[in-house]
């Protein structure tokens, strides 16, 4: 077949095409290699970057829980303290109005106690200025004691001073005592004697021959001696009958009593 200029034309044409259209995958980009190439990577990249930051934020997840739960656990103690800190601050309170209330009524009742030993011990002092020569031996220890300016304020020392004074002064009271002793008397002289002190009433007393006799009534400092001759025999006949030197009889002693108001005194 004779192909004319035209027809020539035409085929090369439809060759030119044929050719492109085959060269045409391999003529296809560089680039979109390169760019097919990089896509994994970036892939990689975003996905190494996204499980990055997502453990990233699990991490700081869980580090926010435990943060929270330490919180919340640590307010739970401390609203545990508070309520007991509380509980304690309202028995301690409580504990203290007690000890205001019992530290005033005691305060009221050592007033009372000290007003009332002032008293007894006024009569008591008052009473001690009658006491006989060997009674005031007794109790010069606790006279002492509350005379001493120091001790004033000291109720306790006071209450024991004043108890041992009334002791003796009871005991003396209830019983006869049968003393010897070297009497002055006013004019200068001086003479054994021997007394029977019939508590706190009165005292008989005879020199050492017997030939004379007192009747002794208290008085303050010192008890007033009285000479009885005419009771001299009898006062005698009791010292022996004490001595068991005699029958036991009934001896009449004189007796001179004296009444003491302390009131006055």
């Amino acid at each position: 077949m004779i192909k004319t200029p035209r027809s020539a034309t035409a085929f090369f044409a439809k060759w030119l095409a044929a050719a492109l259209l085959i060269s045409a995958p391999c003529a296809l980009p560089q680039t979109s290699l390169e760019r097919a190439k990089s896509l994994p990577l970036e892939t990689i990249e975003l996905h190494t970057r996204a499980a990055s930051e997502k453990s990233g934020w699990q991490t700081d997840k869980e580090i926010l829980q435990h943060s929270l739960y330490t919180l919340r656990q640590t307010i739970a103690e401390l609203d545990r303290k508070i309520a007991e800190s509380k509980a304690q601050a309202q028995t301690h309170l409580a504990t203290s109005q007690r000890a205001s209330t019992n530290l005033a009524q005691f305060q009221d009742g050592q007033a009372i106690l000290k007003n009332r030993i002032e008293s007894l011990q006024t009569a008591t002092l008052r009473l001690a200025r009658y006491a006989p020569p060997p009674l005031t031996e007794k109790i010069a220890p606790s006279l002492r004691t509350l005379e001493g300016a120091t001790l004033q304020e000291d109720l306790s020392l006071r209450i024991q001073a004043v108890t041992s004074i009334l002791i003796n002064l009871i005991q003396f009271n209830q019983t006869f005592s049968d003393v010897r002793s070297l009497h002055t008397f006013p004019d200068g002289s001086s003479q054994e004697v021997r007394i029977l002190y019939l508590g706190l009433a009165q005292g008989v007393a005879v020199n050492g021959d017997s030939s004379s006799a007192w009747i002794l009534t208290p008085a303050p400092g010192e008890w007033v001696w009285t000479e009885v001759k005419s009771s001299t025999q009898q006062i005698s006949t009791a010292f022996s009958v004490l001595d068991r030197d005699t029958t036991p009889k009934f001896a009449e002693l004189p007796v001179r009593l004296t009444t003491i108001d302390l009131d006055r005194e």
